[in-house]
């Protein structure tokens, strides 16, 4: 069977890599033997496959060289100067602004360019007044009503009817699952809240204590 160039060269990639099969090589063997042009390539592939492999095998038995002890400790000592100089430059920096707010310090002492005193004054604090609200106590009346249940009813039709709660119908009659049936008697709750007092609470007011400070610095 013929190939043409370029599958001659797909297969010569292939043994390159060892991927190819025995029928495919003998395909490529028959192929090489009467072509010039691709055994030439195969001989350039194979040539650069092995100036690869001794190139590779060179460096990877290449063994490090031995970390000399000089070097490590003039690596330690360079690391070490670092910091001692960081540390000084630290130490000049805080100098200088110690001395700087010292200067400061003197320059508005009294003596100097603002011999004034400084008058601090704590200004008046409007006076609260707390007051609490009326109190009204109210009384709690109930008025209890049996209600028979009628067809077509329901615990929110009935709540609706007595202005009421469907859940204040539950816990008034015990009811299980909130299931009502025909023909059950219920008691209904009315309640209403009466005033019968009103509590006033006495009246107080809060004056804080005001004082005028004098500062004058140094």
């Amino acid at each position: 069977m013929q190939i043409s160039h370029e599958d001659a060269h797909n297969l010569i990639q292939l043994k390159a890599d060892n991927a190819i099969t025995a029928n495919r090589q003998e395909m490529l063997d028959q192929h090489l033997s009467t072509c010039t042009e691709c055994m030439a390539h195969a001989h350039e592939i194979e040539s650069i496959e092995n100036i690869l492999r001794s190139t590779m095998q060179k460096h990877w038995n290449r063994s490090a060289p031995p970390l000399q002890f000089s070097v490590i400790k003039g690596k330690i000592s360079f690391i070490q100067d670092a910091h001692r100089l960081l540390a000084t430059r630290s130490l000049v920096a805080s100098v200088v602004i110690i001395v700087l707010g010292f200067a400061v310090w003197q320059f508005r002492s009294p003596g100097s360019s603002l011999p004034n005193p400084i008058f601090l004054s704590v200004p008046p604090i409007p006076t609260p007044s707390l007051q609490l609200t009326n109190t009204q106590q109210k009384e709690m009346i109930c008025e209890s009503i049996q209600y028979h249940v009628r067809q077509g009813d329901t615990l929110e039709s009935i709540a609706r009817q007595f202005a009421i709660s469907p859940q204040e119908i539950i816990d008034t009659n015990t009811l299980q699952a909130g299931s009502i049936n025909e023909q059950t008697e219920l008691t209904i709750l009315l309640c209403d809240q009466t005033p019968i007092g009103t509590t006033h609470p006495p009246t107080f007011t809060i004056t804080p204590f005001t004082e005028t400070i004098t500062y004058t610095p140094g």
